[in-house]
């Protein structure tokens, strides 16, 4: 099947997987394994092959590489966790260098000692910018989804897991709705259901998981990196993290030095090859004795960079070789493309515009070239070491990403801002978009379209929202508020940050986003969204415990919503104000207003959760609002209310359709009643 697969006969490998079900049924009475049933899946789905994965995406056979050397201390410290990872115990390892060192080789050789050894290895990338939040742990996580859904692996983790990983969701029937939680808890419960998944995966082989380039991943996608490495310190599994140079207010270098301190990293730090590991590829590549003074004053003046090294001893042209010598990468890049046809020229310009990775689709739809004139061109790229085949079929990436700046670099800047806007174009035409929200808004704003940018930073934002992760969120809607043009636009980025903020602890930025907002509210005369302003007023009001303004945003609010005479938004308005007179100690009014107002008002709208949720309110405000106990009896009697309430209300709940499903507890603390 794989051999079938790795040809393009896609038909015929899954005609291979038919015939043999078939033949293991009639003569041994069985079902294929698990690694069969994972692969034929991802055949089906013209996935990367579950055991064939490694950072370069080929194997050296599939294209030349240069001669593995000078790394085997580095080599050995990471085969020295592995080995202990396999046994059970866990590890995870940073390498870290600068660009084109040689990080994602040495992971590509280990990788394959590890696969070798009987090792399941997954790999995830992050691009520049990150196209999503945890890119780097989707890639890995798509990688093993034929596995996963045969895994052992309870329903309700794989269904919290589909956030990130939205395929399983028509994979799984059996997947439940799980009842909402709080963005904190929902975090964390999906940061579980991913290490609990690799515990799956790991049960009967022993995992290694490559996530490379995080120096380019946001704030969510190092903190499921650090949750990881500490869930699964005793699991066999192995992590390894590639990284370079890191900005002082990345969020990997405080968690990369927590981990360090912590002892729950190694570290390994690639520097330049020495002269005589560069001696022993040379020997190695060209024999004893060819190894000419031109090609030595190469070598010499690459020093010691693996990916220079590798641009002039390919050289297509080695008469240029000696020029190559003097010259930058930039300049051998350069020479390379001027040999080609100019249609093949462009062609990696659109490429590179295009970003880290690109398809033959793209590039057909965008060059309007046919699939014949777009394989020919990809195997000029090819033949020319710029651009190599990733771990998807028809799924291509720059050879390295210092490649890509430099081919981008030598377009035109109306020529660039021409192809960002058609690849934009593309993009939305392809499931809606959704999935390339970040791309498009990012290749729209380099091509000019403010207001199209905007309005994809907002999906783009929205979409981090949903998977939790609130300063994507953030940095998104911030992209967008830079370039909306229109007030309708910029009031539904101000929704997504000021949330974002808010999660955040950004209470300046939370108090300058309600503001906004109810100045737009006036603005485009929107009475819904000046409702929706004062009560996120009302909300940081709360935050901060600042008395005066919470009243005040509740005197406008109470205005408006009567006004509205909407019965839902006069319920809620009810246990808003439930929770002021609360805080204030004034319990009687907050009883008052939830046990004999808004019960009724959300009975009023069949509310059936909203209103168990008042009754349950009401009862703890009612018990606070007698003192005759002492503190000590009070504290007892606190746990024991706490608790019956909360029991009370989950049977309810569970008798309410799950899509009003909600953690009291975390409701209750919330309006700081209990």
């Amino acid at each position: 099947m794989s051999v079938r697969y790795a040809l393009g006969d896609r038909g015929g490998a899954l005609k291979v997987a038919h015939d043999f079900a078939q033949r293991l049924s009639l003569e041994l009475q069985t079902d294929l394994m698990p690694e069969t049933l994972a692969l034929r899946e991802s055949i089906l789905q013209n996935l990367p092959l579950p055991e064939t994965q490694s950072p370069e995406g080929k194997d050296e056979n599939a294209r030349k590489l240069l001669p593995f050397a000078g790394r085997a201390a580095e080599l050995r410290r990471l085969t020295h966790v592995w080995n202990r990872a396999a046994r059970g115990h866990g590890g995870a390892v940073l390498i870290g260098g600068e660009p084109g060192i040689g990080k994602s080789r040495l992971v590509h050789e280990f990788a394959l000692l590890a696969q070798k050894q009987g090792a399941r290895v997954f790999v995830g990338g992050t691009s520049s910018p990150e196209h999503r939040a945890y890119q780097a742990i989707s890639e890995a996580l798509l990688c093993a989804a034929p596995l996963l859904v045969r895994a052992d692996i309870e329903p309700q983790w794989l269904a919290s897991l589909a956030h990130v990983l939205p395929q399983l969701q028509t994979q799984r029937s059996d997947l439940p709705e799980l009842a909402p939680l709080n963005d904190e808890r929902e975090r964390v419960r999906m940061f579980q259901a991913c290490a609990v998944a690799f515990e799956g995966l790991a049960q009967d082989r022993p995992v290694v998981l490559v996530l490379e380039d995080l120096h380019w991943a946001g704030p969510a996608s190092i903190a499921v990196f650090e949750s990881l490495v500490h869930r699964l310190a005793e699991r066999p599994v192995f992590i390894i993290a590639t990284y370079r140079d890191i900005a002082q207010t990345h969020a990997l270098r405080a968690v990369r030095e927590s981990l360090l301190q912590s002892s729950a990293v190694e570290e390994v730090i690639l520097g330049r090859l020495s002269r005589e590991a560069v001696d022993e590829m040379l020997h190695r590549l060209r024999g004893e004795g060819r190894c000419d003074d031109a090609i030595a004053r190469v070598y010499e003046r690459s020093e010691g960079y693996p990916l220079f090294l590798d641009a002039i001893v390919y050289a297509p042209d080695p008469a240029h070789d000696s020029a190559a010598s003097t010259a930058g990468l930039d300049a051998i890049i350069a020479e390379r493309l001027r040999t080609l046809p100019d249609e093949v020229r462009a062609l990696a310009e659109i490429a590179a515009i295009a970003g880290d990775g690109f398809t033959v689709d793209l590039l057909r739809d965008v060059a309007g070239s046919s699939e014949v004139e777009i394989f020919d061109a990809l195997a000029m790229l090819e033949a020319q070491r710029l651009v190599r085949e990733r771990r998807r079929k028809f799924d291509l990436v720059f050879s390295h990403n210092l490649i890509r700046e430099s081919i981008y670099a030598t377009a035109a800047p109306e020529t660039r801002k021409r192809r960002h806007r058609r690849i934009a174009q593309v993009l939305e035409r392809y499931a809606g978009g959704a999935r390339y929200a970040r791309q498009i808004a990012l290749h729209y704003e380099r091509g000019g379209e403010r207001d199209l940018a905007a309005t994809h930073y907002l999906s783009a934002a929205q979409a981090a929202a949903g998977v939790y992760a609130p300063q994507e969120s953030l940095e998104a809607a911030d992209r967008g508020l830079a370039l909306a043009v229109s007030d309708k636009l910029r009031s539904r980025l101000l929704l997504v940050h000021e949330r974002a903020a808010a999660l955040l602890g950004m209470r300046k930025e939370q108090r300058a986003d309600t503001e906004e907002l109810e100045r737009l509210a006036v603005v485009l005369d929107d009475a819904e969204l000046a409702v929706t302003a004062l009560q996120r007023k009302i909300a940081w009001a709360r935050s901060v415990a600042d008395t005066t303004s919470w009243a005040n945003g509740l005197e406008k609010l109470t205005a408006a919503v009567w006004q509205s005479r909407d019965p839902l938004q006069q319920a809620r308005l009810l246990v808003q104000e439930a929770g002021y007179a609360s805080y204030i100690g004034n319990y009687e009014s907050a009883q008052q207003a939830l046990h004999e107002r808004s019960i009724g008002s959300y009975t009023a709208v069949r509310r059936v959760r909203s209103k168990r949720e008042s009754i349950a309110i009401a009862r703890c405000s009612s018990w606070r609002n007698s003192a005759t106990t002492s503190q000590g009896s009070r504290d007892a009697s606190r746990k024991r209310i706490f608790s019956r309430v909360t029991r009370r209300l989950i049977y309810g709940h569970a008798r309410s359709p799950p899509s009003l499903t909600q953690p009291l507890r975390a409701k209750c603390t919330s309006v700081r009643i209990c």
